[in-house]
Formats: C-alpha cells, sequence, structure tokens
C-alpha cells in the first residue's frame, strides 16, 4: 500500500514539473524568444558602387569606387579583383540619352531549378530579387575550389549574342589605406577598347552562380561595333573567390565621337570673356566629320586648379557659334576647353585648353552732376555716380582761372564718400573742379573726368 502511494505521488510529481515546463515554454514563446535560430546570412563581398562610363576614341572607360569590406562590415584582407561583364544591346536612339544609370537594370541570375528556359526570346531585364552572382554555398565544400572549366551545357540557355552578357576584363585591384585624404576621389579604371578574345577567366574556381547566358569559355568574340548600347555591370571577387552582387548596370552608347571643335578664340571685355569656334572637321579617327552636332559645351577652370574643369556654357544655336561667359572675375587667370556633343548626348574630344587672363584694363564710368557751395569752412563739393560698384574712391582736381593744368587734391588717399571739402582756397579766386573714379582692379583704372564745376570765393 504503501508502495502503491509512493508511485501515486511520483506521478503527480512528474506531471507538475511538465505542466511548469510547458508554462515557461509558453512563456518564452510569447515573449518573442525562439529556440530555433536562423542561419546567419551568406557572407558576400560589397557591391560595387559608382559605376560610371565614358566614350573616348579608343573605346569605352569605365571606372568605379574599391570595394574594402564585406557585407557583415570585415575590412578585406587583400584587394578585391574585379570581373567586368559586358553585353551588347539595341541600337543607338537617337532621341533618347542612353549613358545615364539604371539601378532597375540588373544582370539576371541563373535559377538553380529545372525549368526550362524559352530560348526563343531574348533576355529580359529583372528586379533586385531575381538576380546575382550569389554564392552558391550548397554546391561545393568549403576548402573545395570549384573548377573553371567547361560548364554544363543545361547551365546555359541559348540566347542571341546580342543578349548575352560575357566577361570581358579581370581587373586586379590595388591596395588602398583607409587613411589616405583622398579615399573618396580613389577609382578603379579599365578601358574596353573592343578588342576580340578577350581576357578568360583562367584559373579563378568560381563559387557562383552563373547568371544567364554567360559564356561557356568566358571569351569575347567580337569587339565594339559601332552604333550599339553597351551595357556593363561589373562583380567584386575577393581572394578567397566570394563574390558581390552585380553593380548596377552602367549603359554605354557606342559610337565614333566628334573631334575638337577648331579655331577656338578668346576676347576680354569688362566683366566678361567672349568665346568663339568652328565645328570639328575631322572624326577623332581622323575621319570626315559626318554625324550632326547636337550641341556644344564650354568648360572653364581657375589657374589653381588647371584640371578641375567644370561645364560653364551649353550652345545650340548653330547660326553664331559663340558664347559669353559672365560669370566671371577680373584680374584672374582662366583655362578653356570645349567639346561638341552628338546624339544621343555622346561628347566628343575636348579641344586644347586655351588660357584667358582677365586684366582689367577697363576704366570706370565717370561721376556726374558735380556742383558744390561756398561755405565760411572752404569749398564744399558733391557729386553723384551710376557706374559699377567696384570703385576704390575717387580723386579730386583743381585749377585757377589762370592755370593751364588742374592739380590733384588728394594724391595719396582716395576720397571714399561722394563729398569733398576744399578748405585751402583764398578769396577772391576762382577755382574750376572736377572729379575722376577709381576701381579696385590691380591697374587701379581711372576714369575720365565728369563734368567741370567753376566757382568764385567771395
Amino acid at each position: 500500500m504503501n508502495r502503491a502511494n509512493d508511485i501515486k505521488r511520483t506521478m503527480e510529481g512528474n506531471r507538475t514539473i511538465c505542466v511548469l515546463i510547458v508554462s515557461i515554454a509558453l512563456l518564452f514563446g510569447s515573449c518573442g524568444y525562439k529556440t530555433d535560430l536562423n542561419p546567419p546570412e551568406p557572407r558576400r563581398i560589397e557591391r560595387v558602387a559608382g559605376l560610371r562610363s565614358e566614350i573616348k576614341c579608343s573605346g569605352i572607360q569605365l571606372e568605379w569606387s574599391p570595394v574594402l569590406f564585406d557585407t557583415r562590415g570585415d575590412l578585406l584582407s587583400e584587394p578585391a579583383s574585379y570581373l567586368v561583364l559586358r553585353k551588347r544591346g539595341e541600337p543607338v536612339k537617337t532621341d533618347t540619352t542612353v549613358s545615364e544609370n539604371s539601378d532597375k537594370n540588373q544582370l539576371a541570375e541563373h535559377e538553380s531549378d529545372d525549368t526550362e528556359s524559352d530560348e526563343s526570346q531574348p533576355m529580359d531585364f529583372v528586379s533586385d530579387d531575381d538576380l546575382a552572382l550569389e554564392i552558391n554555398s550548397e554546391d561545393y565544400e568549403p576548402d573545395t575550389a570549384v573548377s573553371a572549366g567547361e560548364p554544363d551545357e543545361s547551365e546555359i540557355p541559348a540566347i542571341p549574342p546580342e543578349y548575352a552578357f560575357s566577361l570581358v576584363a579581370i581587373v586586379p585591384g590595388q591596395p588602398v589605406s583607409l587613411t589616405t585624404p583622398d579615399l573618396e576621389q580613389k577609382t578603379v579604371e579599365w578601358e574596353d577598347t573592343g578588342v576580340p578574345n578577350g581576357p578568360v577567366l583562367g584559373d579563378i574556381p568560381r563559387r557562383f552562380r552563373r547568371p544567364r547566358g554567360f559564356p561557356p569559355d568566358s571569351n569575347t568574340d567580337e569587339g565594339l561595333i559601332p552604333g550599339y548600347v553597351y551595357s556593363y555591370s561589373v562583380v567584386a571577387i575577393d581572394s578567397n573567390y566570394i563574390t558581390s552582387l552585380p553593380s548596377p548596370l552602367e549603359n554605354a552608347a557606342w559610337v565614333i565621337i566628334p573631334g575638337p571643335p577648331e579655331n577656338f578664340e578668346s576676347n576680354v571685355e569688362l566683366n566678361q570673356v567672349q568665346l568663339s569656334w568652328t565645328p570639328p572637321s575631322v572624326d577623332c579617327k581622323e575621319n570626315p566629320m559626318e554625324t550632326d552636332i547636337k550641341r556644344y559645351e564650354v568648360f572653364r577652370s581657375e589657374e589653381t586648379e588647371p584640371e578641375q574643369f567644370k561645364k560653364v556654357l551649353t550652345v545650340s544655336n548653330f547660326d553664331n557659334l559663340a558664347g559669353n561667359d559672365t560669370n566671371i572675375a577680373m584680374d584672374t587667370i582662366y583655362y578653356y576647353q570645349i567639346r561638341a556633343v552628338i546624339e544621343p548626348s555622346v561628347p566628343g574630344q575636348f579641344s586644347e585648353a586655351i588660357t584667358v587672363d582677365t586684366v582689367n584694363i577697363f576704366p570706370p564710368e565717370p561721376p556726374v552732376q558735380l556742383s558744390g557751395a561756398v561755405r565760411p569752412g572752404g569749398v564744399f563739393l558733391n557729386w553723384r555716380f551710376e557706374g559699377e560698384a567696384d570703385i576704390a574712391g575717387y580723386r579730386i582736381y583743381r585749377k585757377h582761372s589762370d592755370q593751364p593744368e588742374y592739380d590733384l587734391l588728394n594724391p595719396t588717399v582716395l576720397v571714399t564718400g561722394r563729398m569733398y571739402v576744399d578748405d585751402t582756397v583764398e578769396s577772391g579766386q576762382t577755382y574750376t573742379y572736377r572729379v575722376t573714379a577709381v576701381d579696385r582692379s590691380v591697374n587701379r583704372n581711372e576714369s575720365p573726368p565728369g563734368n567741370s564745376w567753376t566757382v568764385t570765393v567771395r
């Protein structure tokens, strides 16, 4: 009997413990605690940013910001390398600008399922959620490199060549110090000259999914064809062959650009530089210029920074190939360059820089309405000035009635107001006065005299 009671008490105690465990579990669950931890996101290299293009005579110049960190914020142990992918798109359209970046247009990720591709349709651009060169952690062991040999044919849908991305370059990274003052200005550069049989991936293992249309041999078999839009994306890859997401696409229209405008000349007037030129007679390859010019762009730099040219004028009126830069400072040295722009907003080559010294040799306007009065303290003069505002002061001139030339009454200090008292006059004498204005330029240009005023002191 005692044994049965002991067993009963033990079972009731165990039941109580189970109820407590379940209650605690429910309590923690209601507070947001979970017993299963989500697996961490796979490590990835930061995405390439700042991809931009410039059309040159030799090819398409690409620039982008170097990748220094992974997505977990850790500094890369070695400089990242970069895989440059390119595809040829539609012919150049002359009514739209195609050189702008498009964040929505991206490389498409090859899906790992067994769904058949529609081989008769070109690849459409897809959203960020559907694309990436992602780390395919399920397809390889951590310590096993995947060969860069021939991919399985099933991985690559048969896509027309003009819609397929090709690996056209592997650009090695360069060490960049985080303490470099101009770190934000550091860029990675590569120029696509369109040389056939471009660089191959070589022995770099591929630990990422191939994008749709990735070429089997990782070669380009043709050069750049004038008149087409080319799309580029750059993927960063570290020393462990871990890749980034592809950068946003940069679209560039490949055309033969104009040569520099000719007979670029300047003329300095007060507070403006007058510029004139003639159209380019040849393109950048020295062939006769056949493409119509859309507009001209004039760039300017100051003497202290001759390499930092900024656009100051856009001219699209071809009846008179000239323009005036009115946003200048006199007594300053400027450098000017000009280029022609063709459709679709593709700039040509710059002219040689011309140097313009805006030394101020232009006298100001003279004072007007000079008048005065005789007072006990002398002759009081006053006048008005209606010219430009950069006046440093005034000079006062006086002569006797029998004197052939005027004397300067204030040879050392300019009069800064528009009133002057001549306390050196004598009774019974007749005096004639006139006033000139002096500007603030380096030359201290003096205006012609204004009207004269004559008075007899009684």
